[in-house]
């Protein structure tokens, strides 16, 4: 190749086409500009810190490394070769350095993990594609097969995809009916919340398990029904090792029995309260002949109730509660049901938040969370708990690119 001499090439140079990344600099220094985009680089490419493609089309490590015994000192075995499919179906030959290490007699090739798994015969780009429908679309096997026939002219079997959706278990561990996510620290402010959902037409429940400071749930499983023992053990099993502060839930009477037996807080959601209010109010509206007068202060004392729980500070929320109690001789009939029926017996459950304001006041981490893996057509077309729990790991780990 011929040599281009850096000074000559500089003095003949007037100026250069930068590029926008290039003003990150404080200071743009003219030569080195010109040697980045003017004098030819080296054809070699980096597609992994330990692995470069040459100019061939092969692949090699830029610094053996024995993968059975560490040794550094490697001598070249010729090639290996491979034909990966591409996106568009098209096969196409890939030559693999292979070595001996010298301390092992052990030989191996040259692994290219980011781009192609081994024993894969396709790359991980379609890999990706495949998960990404699952993600986005949800369907059967067969149907997000006929999809990449239809979208990527690849013949693809559903055995296939399914090894291809199989839970990673360096990011998600499953056990029986539960996945659980692999984490090192929780902060010990949980949340939980269940929904119940249809399995081969079988109705049971979906728990989720969320810790404040995890983005996703960090465990779910799938039960037959909700009994305090079952959700004990999920907590229990789950946070082997960790310290548990708080437990904030719906108004279902098994977390509170199990905050209590485990001796951890338990936060009533405050959103679920506020919704069974607001439904009760709305039944009493629609059938009570009172006069407008009266059914616009019944919604006025709603709202007092509502914001007793819109402040994190303690004085200020007890202060609202103690205010709308004072009134008790002049309130409505009904804003006196609610406020002996739902707010006076669970006043400390509601209201644990503002004492610890890491403490989530609702579930609403967990509600979230179903919102995105409810997909209306993915919705009764599970027929077993492993093939809905496959498609919730994809959730728990991290979203195919």
């Amino acid at each position: 190749m011929t040599t281009i001499s850096k000074s000559a090439l500089i003095s003949n140079i007037g100026s250069v086409q930068l590029k926008l990344f290039d003003f990150e600099d404080e200071e743009i220094n003219f030569e080195k500009k010109v040697e980045k985009y003017a004098i030819p680089q080296s054809k070699k490419k980096n597609i992994k810190k330990n692995i470069q493609i040459l100019d061939n089309g092969h692949y090699e490590m830029i610094k053996p490394v024995c993968y059975h015994c560490g040794g550094l000192k490697q001598t070249k075995q010729g090639f290996r070769e491979i034909n990966p499919k591409l996106d568009n179906g098209e096969k196409i030959k890939i030559s693999l350095q292979r070595y001996k290490c010298k301390s092992c007699n052990k030989k191996y090739s040259t692994k290219i993990e980011n781009l192609k798994k081994e024993n894969n015969s396709f790359f991980e780009s379609v890999i990706n594609k495949i998960r990404r429908s699952k993600w986005y679309r949800g369907g059967s096997l067969r149907k997000i097969a006929k999809d990449i026939k239809n979208f990527l002219n690849i013949d693809i079997s559903h055995q296939s995809i399914k090894n291809f959706l199989k839970i990673d278990e360096n990011l998600v561990k499953k056990e029986g009916s539960r996945i659980v996510r692999k984490f090192n620290q929780l902060s010990g402010y949980l949340t939980i919340d269940e929904e119940y959902i249809y399995i081969n037409g079988k109705k049971k429940y979906r728990v989720s398990l969320h810790d404040r400071f995890i983005k996703g749930p960090i465990a779910e499983e799938i039960m037959k029904s909700r009994t305090t023992k079952k959700i004990k053990a999920l907590i229990e099993e789950v946070t082997d090792g960790h310290s548990v502060i708080s437990l904030t839930s719906d108004g279902l009477k098994q977390y509170k029995l199990v905050s209590k037996d485990l001796g951890i807080i338990h936060q009533r959601c405050v959103f679920h309260m506020m919704k069974e209010c607001r439904e009760e109010i709305e039944r009493y509206l629609k059938k009570t002949k009172d006069d407008l007068v009266t059914k616009m202060a019944v919604l006025r004392y709603l709202t007092e109730i509502n914001n007793i729980f819109r402040t994190f500070d303690e004085n200020e929320c007890f202060d609202r509660y103690e205010t709308i109690l004072n009134k008790s001789e002049r309130l409505p009939e009904i804003i006196i049901k609610i406020l002996v029926d739902k707010i006076i017996p669970n006043i400390e459950s509601l209201t644990q938040f503002t004492k610890d304001n890491f403490i989530p006041r609702t579930s609403n981490q967990a509600e979230q969370h179903y919102s995105k893996t409810e997909k209306v057509e993915t919705q009764a077309k599970f027929k077993t708990d492993d093939g809905l729990l496959e498609y919730l790991a994809l959730f728990m780990e991290k979203q195919p690119t």
